[in-house]
């Protein structure tokens, strides 16, 4: 039954492994692990299995089972003594060290249990203290991979000189536990290593297998009918199946690999590790001293460390291992290893074309020729050529057509099907160009050419590659200063890397965010912010694109005799058509320069319109449409804090423009991404409250148009910020004449809304249960950038408190209701009249007349409404108290050089409490900045 539920796949419904067992069964478990452990005899097939159920267990919930980690059997004890005992079958004590290094690591990272005296890893530490000499010569290897994998650094102080000699000799029964054992002390403490004892023996071993590795392979004895022949040694050859005539790497393929062979890949699979920890150390910025970069230069990303100096001899062994390693990857990817293998060898060349490892140990030379050219600057003028060219070697690499892929022989479409694999080299470019940041000021050569190069030509090819897509979001983040102040990747061609996020939303939007405020500059802001709300077009596009290209591929298919292509919809056809071309042009260009609204023209609008309604509503279309409302409060947050004023009220007019002119196919997009619009409108308003004057016209303009009065919450900001912001004492430039516009189109609207209102009422239907608005989708990612000072906080505007926006019944029993639009609308525009005649007292009769007639039409109200409008009557009878309560405004600093904040008075007992109250209790309540930048 423990066997069943351990086993059963979680995709059937039942209980999964580990989660699934219960207390009872866990205990059952570890108890019979416990009894066949104690067994000499019982160590067989039934001891295997029992173990292999405990490591499924202590890897699901290692953890978390408290069973387990009390250790209430003795369980690791008797683990350890298995592990230690030398006539144990090799795949016991493998099952043994894996459970016990999982149970270890959890005690020690647990305080209760690490302190404890009764834990089992407390009873360990004692026979762990041990040197490595005192154990048995069998088990030494088992022991030396406990401390590496399991237990702090510490505990291998007194394995140093044992794993030195293991490395520095001729004997390899120590040295596969000891290179892990090694580089777990690199990385963790490399002080613990000295020249003269640790680091010069291991260096010196180090170039002997790197350099001197045997060229042939292993001798092994064939059985014969009488008697063993002993098979003649073949050399180890190229990946295209040559002989080798230099000398070995990892990339060579040996028949049985020797020792030397084995410890000549572990030696390199160290470096790494090795160089940086020993030699390269994080570099501290200087005090009062001008940076790097103040300069023209990158910054240097770390100082030799320790005092060490790598030996020459090293250094060009490296070197030169690494550029055979580089030369031997580029022979790979260039076709040539399966081009020239013959059919006999079309197995060889398949398994070959497709393992990952040229490209992968190509990487790998590339960053540690980066780090020996940190150590070492002489070195990267004579680096510097060959890698220039190997870059534009991996650049021009092209897929074959697929014509050309017709009567190619097996080892061809073995190599044709590599090439055209998810990597295409795009983490080899760029670690070819992480190393022409850190190095190519030293040469004085301008790599804009390459990022030209990678992201206008070859990012965009290979943008549905999910690889490529995730690695080129980190060199942007990782690099972001150096790319910012040196070239203009993210100005230029900013336009490839929204591809990627359009075409992985979910997966690279963390990734994306952390870059995005480094795409919004004064140049490319207008442009960023026309991309993100056009996103899901982009998304729509790159679809269908994708299926046009599939149907063109099955149709080549269906001509050359192979299966017929799938049939394709008129409609989605009608999309691939020349008539939405400037459409795909626009949308998915590799270059930007294009900030022009698409939306406004009467030639274009229609064509947006059709091609929304015809594109498939995908879920990576739905995707984007959930991620699109948090990036924009990324975006604007950026602008609002660090954006020039002159800027942000040029931007001020397109956001009242696009805010009607959205992806209409989704609709809770528009209404996510409005919300978030309003909210930042009204920041802006906030920190620049002149443009209520300066853009006077394009306010009053959604007034008068009914049609603009489709988005509710814009039309509330507006009024709201009419009342709260046209105020000569906030505003110097505020005129009676623009008080008297503001009010005229206050009083036109309110009378609209008490014709709309009666109209309505009188043809008013049932009326359905109001169904909760769906909820405005936040995209709050832990890698986000954080800046320091400068953006407006929560307190710096002026909080709008919630009014509900259910319909409401008037008194118990009645059954006539009211639109929360409507009565929320009505509060405002009455609250922004009232204001406007406290400052220009000519229009308080005028204002007090409307208000009247709103009460005269009191069945058609809220009876909120009705008592807001009869207060605002009775205060404006009174215009020094009016003025007192509803427009009294201090005077702060401010980046404008004026600014305010309201005093309000909160005297429950008042007859006036609802007028005292906050002025702005109308509008919804949201935080500013819910994805907060600092």
């Amino acid at each position: 039954r423990t066997l069943h539920a351990m086993t059963t796949p979680a995709s059937s419904g039942k209980r999964v492994a580990g989660p699934g067992v219960d207390k009872e069964e866990t205990k059952v478990l570890i108890s019979r692990v416990s009894k066949v452990l104690a067994n000499n005899k019982a160590r067989g097939r039934e001891c295997l299995e029992a173990l292999r159920l405990l490591y499924l267990l202590v890897t699901a919930r290692g953890g978390k089972d408290k069973a387990i980690l009390h250790n209430k059997e003795g369980i690791l004890e008797k683990l350890f003594h298995v592990l230690m005992e030398i006539g144990t079958a090799p795949k016991i004590k493998y099952f043994c060290l894996f459970i016990l290094t999982k149970l270890i690591l959890h005690h020690i990272t647990q305080p209760s249990l690490s302190h404890s005296s009764s834990s089992g890893a407390h009873n360990l530490l004692p026979l762990l203290s041990r040197p490595l000499k005192q154990f048995d010569l069998q088990v030494q290897p088992y022991v030396l991979a406990l401390f590496a994998t399991a237990l702090p650094v510490d505990f291998m102080r007194n394995c140093l000189p044992t794993i030195v000699h293991s490395i520095s000799i001729q004997e390899g029964t120590l040295r596969p536990a000891s290179m892990p054992g090694l580089r777990n002390i690199v990385r963790s403490s490399p002080g613990m290593l000295t020249y003269s004892n640790h680091i010069k023996p291991i260096e010196s071993q180090l170039g002997e297998f790197l350099s001197r590795a045997s060229t042939v392979s292993e001798q092994k004895a064939s059985a014969g009918l009488f008697f063993k022949l002993a098979a003649a040694p073949t050399p180890v050859t190229e990946l295209d199946g040559t002989v080798a005539k230099e000398f070995f790497t990892l990339l060579n393929i040996s028949q049985n690999y020797t020792e030397d062979q084995i410890f000549n890949i572990y030696s390199f699979s160290l470096l790494y590790d090795w160089l940086h920890g020993l030699y390269l150390a994080p570099k501290p910025a200087p005090p009062s001293t001008p940076s790097s970069s103040a300069v023209g230069l990158p910054s240097d990303p770390g100082v030799p460390a320790g005092g060490h100096v790598l030996s020459p001899g090293l250094q060009e062994i490296i070197v030169a291992y690494c550029l055979r390693v580089i030369d031997q990857a580029k022979g790979a990817t260039s076709g040539a290893a399966a081009a020239a293998a013959t059919e006999a060898d079309s197995s060889r060349a398949k398994s070959v074309t497709n393992d990952h490892m040229p490209l992968v140990a190509s990487v790998e030379a590339l960053r540690i020729l980066d780090l020996l050219c940190m150590i070492d600057r002489n070195l990267v003028t004579r680096l510097f050529p060959t890698l220039k060219k190997t870059f534009t070697i991996h650049l021009a690499h092209k897929d074959q057509p697929a014509q050309a892929r017709q009567g190619m022989s097996a080892a061809a479409q073995a190599q044709q099907h590599a090439s055209q694999h998810t990597q295409h080299h795009g983490h080899v470019l760029l670690a070819l160009l992480q190393f022409f940041v850190h190095h190519s000021h030293i040469v004085v050569y301008d790599p804009e050419p390459l990022f030209r190069s990678y992201f206008e030509t070859f990012l965009p090819q290979h943008c549905s590659v999910a690889l490529v897509a995730f690695e080129t979001l980190i060199f942007c983040s990782e690099n972001k200063e150096y790319l910012l102040q040196h070239t203009n990747v993210f100005t230029m061609y900013f336009p490839p890397l929204f591809k990627l996020l359009a075409w992985s939303p979910v997966s690279l939007v963390s990734e994306f965010t952390s870059i995005l405020p480094a795409l919004v500059s004064q140049a490319s802001s207008v442009e960023v912010l026309h991309t993100l709300l056009d996103l899901p077009l982009m998304a729509g596009a790159m679809e269908n694109l994708a299926r046009e290209q599939r149907r063109l591929a099955a149709t080549l298919a269906g001509a050359a005799g192979g299966p017929a292509p799938p049939t394709v919809d008129d409609e989605t056809h009608d999309l691939s058509s020349n008539t939405y071309r400037f459409l795909y042009n626009h949308l998915l260009r590799n270059e930007s320069g294009v900030s022009i609204n698409f939306w406004e023209a009467s030639t274009t609008l229609p064509l947006l319109q059709q091609f929304c309604k015809r594109t498939p509503v995908t879920p990576r279309v739905q995707s984007i449409c959930q991620i699109v409302p948090g990036l924009l409060e990324v975006y604007f947050d950026v602008v609002i804090a660090f954006g020039q004023p002159d800027h942000v009220r040029s931007l001020f007019p397109l956001l009242l423009e696009r805010i009607f002119q959205l992806y209409s196919a989704h609709p809770p997009y528009a209404r996510w991404v409005q919300d978030v619009l309003v909210l930042k409108i009204q920041a802006i308003l906030h920190k620049y409250p002149s443009l209520m004057v300066s853009l006077r016209p394009t306010i009053l303009e959604i007034f008068r148009d009914p049609a603009r009065h489709s988005c509710k919450e814009l039309v509330v900001c507006l009024c709201w910020a009419v009342g709260e912001y046209t105020s000569a004492e906030i505003v110097p430039d505020v005129t009676p004449a623009v008080w008297g516009e503001y009010h005229e189109a206050m009083e036109l609207f309110a009378y609209e809304r008490m014709t709309t209102v009666k109209l309505a009422a009188a043809d008013l239907p049932p009326q359905e249960p109001s169904h909760p608005k769906e909820p405005l989708p936040r995209v709050v990612s832990p890698g986000a950038p954080h800046y320091p000072a400068g953006l407006p906080s929560a307190g710096t505007l002026p909080p709008m408190a919630s009014f509900d926006r259910t319909p409401e019944v008037l008194g118990p029993g009645a059954t006539k209701k009211f639109d929360a639009d409507t009565t929320r609308l009505m509060l405002v525009v009455i609250g922004a009249m009232a204001k406007l005649a406290t400052r220009w007292p000519s229009l308080a009769s005028r204002v007090a007349l409307c208000l009247l007639k709103v009460v005269n039409q009191h069945q058609y109200f809220h009876p909120s409404v009705l008592t807001r409008a009869n207060e605002c009557i009775a205060l404006l009878k009174f215009p020094s108290i009016a003025n007192a309560i509803l427009d009294t405004p201090q005077l702060v600093s401010r980046s404008e050089g004026y600014s305010y904040e309201r005093v309000h008075m909160n005297d429950k007992n008042s007859s006036l409490a609802f007028l005292l109250g906050p002025s702005d209790d109308s509008l919804s309540s949201t935080t500013l900045h819910p994805f907060v930048v600092h």
